[in-house]
């Protein structure tokens, strides 16, 4: 396949002759390796060392995933850690509605100690407490507890009261327009 892609043979002070044993080189010490010298050696002015092949060493198991496996942050702390729990954190995680976006407990426990969290928790708190009346939360629409922790979100200024839209505060329908929709 070289002869197609260099030509048939090369002169001794070509540059393709540097850089085809420069690759050689880097090519571990196998059976192609010592093929390939045999076979080009002398059309391409190659030192290449004919001897034994060295059998190719397997890792005895495949590199891990990053974020994959133990200690990823993304499953459950087990029963027996929780009691290692901040007490701010133990606080939010039993507020926060059981859903299908309550998940990622010990991700959300390593961003909580690394924010500092546990001086707000009392403020954080209380900030689901009231979000938990809202319609929107009622109807399924609160976030995952990992979002609302990275996107503070108890510093928004969204209230129990009803929402608020382009900046103008919406207050609940009158029951009448309620039961005519």
């Amino acid at each position: 396949m070289a002869k197609f892609q260099i030509g048939d043979a090369l002169k001794a002070g070509d540059n393709q002759c540097k850089a085809i044993q420069k690759a050689v080189d880097n090519i571990a010490e196998t059976r192609i390796r010592i093929e390939f010298a045999a076979k080009y050696a002398e059309a391409f002015h190659l030192s290449v060392p004919v001897d034994n092949p060295k059998p190719l060493r397997r890792p005895l198991k495949a590199p891990s995933k990053p974020g994959a496996g133990t200690g990823a942050g993304t499953g459950s702390i087990s029963p027996a850690g929780a009691d290692q729990l901040p007490p701010g954190f133990a606080r939010f995680w039993k507020t926060w509605p059981r859903t299908d976006r309550k998940e990622g407990k010990a991700e959300c426990l390593k961003r909580w100690q690394a924010r500092g969290l546990e001086a707000f928790a009392d403020e954080i708190v209380a900030h689901v407490e009231t979000l938990k009346g809202t319609k929107k939360w009622r109807d399924g629409f609160e976030p995952a507890p990992l979002t609302f922790v990275n996107q503070r979100r108890w510093e928004d200024a969204e209230t129990g009261e009803g929402e608020t839209i382009n900046g103008v505060q919406q207050h609940e329908s009158p029951e009448w327009m309620r039961n005519a929709l």
